[in-house]
């Protein structure tokens, strides 16, 4: 954080980075760190765990390869419908989650 003294708005989202992965690795709902709005009431802990669990490791495994593939890939633009086929079966999965409520 030495290096980043002068910009307290790089400290600021290093600090909630760090605390978003510290969460999430030791599997902690701290919902203190987020700004509350007119939707936050509909987030409870329970629909965050279920929205999480729709990211199992092996997703996000395959979309950071994705992502690492296409970041040094030439032809990124044409390879990209991959990701997006991920994301889309994914968000089909939370609206689902959604429907139960």
């Amino acid at each position: 954080m030495e290096t980043y003294k002068l910009c307290p708005i790089i400290r600021l989202c290093l600090h909630y980075f760090s605390v978003i992965i510290s969460n999430h690795l030791n599997q902690q709902y701290n919902d203190i760190i987020f700004r509350k709005d007119g939707m936050s009431v509909l987030y409870t802990k329970e629909l965050v765990e279920t929205m999480n669990a729709c990211w199992t490791p092996d997703k996000i495994n395959i979309v950071l390869d994705l992502i690492r593939f296409l970041d040094t890939n030439t032809d990124s633009a044409a390879n990209v419908r991959s990701l997006e086929t991920i994301v889309e079966n994914n968000d089909k999965e939370m609206l689902h989650v959604f429907a139960k409520l």
